[in-house]
């Protein structure tokens, strides 16, 4: 399970005097590391002490939302450990909900009244910013140089890649589950036949019951993909009923064209053109697809021009590249990265192809080769 995403629930277990040795190890580890984790840690354990010489809690005194937070903390749990169980195939093994202890239960319904907090530093990651709701509204935020998981409401999981955005109603109420992407996500759909899964991106509606598939959409690309998985999805433009809707199938990926940003009254609007490229996705390794190469913390890119290439960049490595020229914009590089540096990423690339580039600071300035 990912350090960051399992600090809350072994907090839980360490101050209920559950956690093992292993896990005692791993929350000082992390307490010495960070000074923000050993702050909130004692904000939590001053709470539990003072709440223990309490009456006990009982179920009828904890309300239905903080019951709904504690759920999905604890499910959470369950689909990280799920995550480092993977079948050869690739696919998750499906697993019981295993009902944790009632103490660990106690002490996170006990530090609720700090769960907004603490959830937006750990459950997401201490680099992802969950904004305070608004009409009932929800949005998750992956800065750059990040990448994020969190549950939806009905189960369903989301991995956030760097530089993404998703918003969503915080029950889901209403006839379907609708959430609105910006960037580059990958959902793991909890199948509900009567309430259909909508993702709007970028004028493109991605309909689903019961799937999984990659959607990006960031808003300065000039293409919205998506990426079938596993099960069924129906494509189709938003406003426009006159247009047959499109389904993809799994190991296909869908290219849609759209046009560049274009300012309108105090917005920007991005208008999406007719046309599409339906791409069979290559299955010779397996289900290690380049498109979902980013979950496993690998960005990968074939055939990239120097220019789209430099967008990935800059919300991988969050920096601003910064062309001298045009001529080095369109170079094209096959590869991928995974713990490089960002100086080593460049200096790999200038191997490949010759190139100049000097960093300053959060800023790369490239020009092409003297």
């Amino acid at each position: 399970m990912d350090k960051t995403n399992r600090i809350w629930y072994i907090m839980a277990r360490c101050l209920s005097g559950e956690a093992s040795v292993a896990e005692r190890e791993e929350l000082m580890q992390c307490i010495s590391e960070d000074i923000t984790v050993q702050q909130q840690y004692e904000i939590m354990s001053g709470l539990w002490q003072e709440d223990i010489r309490e009456q006990p809690l009982r179920d009828e005194d904890v309300s239905e939302e903080e019951q709904k937070n504690v759920s999905r903390i604890l499910q959470m749990a369950e689909v990280q450990q799920a995550m480092e169980k993977e079948d050869e195939g690739g696919e998750l093994i499906e697993r019981t909900l295993v009902r944790r202890p009632s103490r660990v239960k106690r002490i996170i319904f006990i530090t609720s009244g700090i769960a907004a907090t603490i959830l937006g530093i750990w459950l997401f990651g201490k680099e992802t910013t969950v904004a305070p709701p608004a009409d009932n509204t929800q949005v998750i935020v992956a800065q750059k140089g990040t990448r994020t998981q969190t549950i939806l409401p009905d189960g369903s999981v989301v991995w956030l890649n760097a530089g993404s955005k998703i918003t969503y109603r915080a029950d889901f109420e209403g006839p379907m589950r609708e959430v609105k992407l910006e960037g580059e996500a990958y959902f793991d759909v909890k199948k509900e036949k009567a309430k259909p899964f909508i993702v709007h991106a970028n004028g493109i509606n991605i309909k689903v019951l019961g799937t999984a598939f990659n959607v990006k959409s960031y808003p300065s690309d000039k293409t919205v993909e998506t990426t079938l998985i596993r099960g069924l999805v129906q494509l189709s433009r938003e406003g426009n009923t006159t247009v047959k809707p499109i389904y993809l199938h799994p190991d296909e990926k869908i290219i849609v064209n759209r046009t560049l940003p274009v300012k309108g009254n105090n917005a920007v609007v991005a208008q999406v053109e007719s046309r599409f490229e339906l791409v069979q996705l290559d299955t010779s390794a397996g289900k290690d697809y380049i498109e979902t190469a980013w979950m496993n913390n690998r960005l990968a890119f074939h055939g990239d021009s120097f220019e789209v290439l430099a967008q990935k960049l800059e919300r991988w490595y969050n920096v601003t590249i910064i062309f001298e020229d045009e001529e080095v914009k369109q170079l094209n590089f096959n590869g991928s990265f995974e713990n490089e540096t960002v100086g080593q990423a460049f200096k790999a690339l200038a191997v490949a192809t010759s190139f100049t580039f000097k960093i300053k600071g959060h800023e790369i300035y490239v020009g092409s080769a003297k």
